[in-house]
């Protein structure tokens, strides 16, 4: 699922609703790989949600959508690392990992 949503250039944020207090975090690693490797965000333990759901609103209503090609001319099947940087202050970047 995170390839084909990698390949979709689809991001996925998950919402955890139990709140702080409520048990264990059954579930919770799936959701954390999930969100990381789309480049999502995961709004777990907390009892107001609100100020994270806004930040969702917030990147999906700007943001850039880079592409890369790499120089070597054949697959090496292998993970390649990519790191996004910006200058710009009060920026908030969020990038899949390769």
């Amino acid at each position: 699922m995170i390839d084909a949503a990698n390949r979709g250039n689809v991001t996925i944020h998950a919402l955890d609703p139990r709140g702080l207090g409520t048990g264990g975090r059954f579930g919770s690693d799936s959701l954390d790989q999930l969100t990381a490797e789309t480049g999502g965000r995961l709004i777990a333990n907390t009892n107001r949600p609100e100020r994270n759901l806004r930040h969702v609103v917030e990147d999906a209503s700007a943001y850039y959508l880079l592409g890369y090609t790499p120089t070597r001319t054949e697959d090496d099947g292998r993970f390649h690392r990519i790191t996004v940087q910006v200058k710009r202050a009060r920026v908030t970047v969020l990038a899949r990992k390769g």
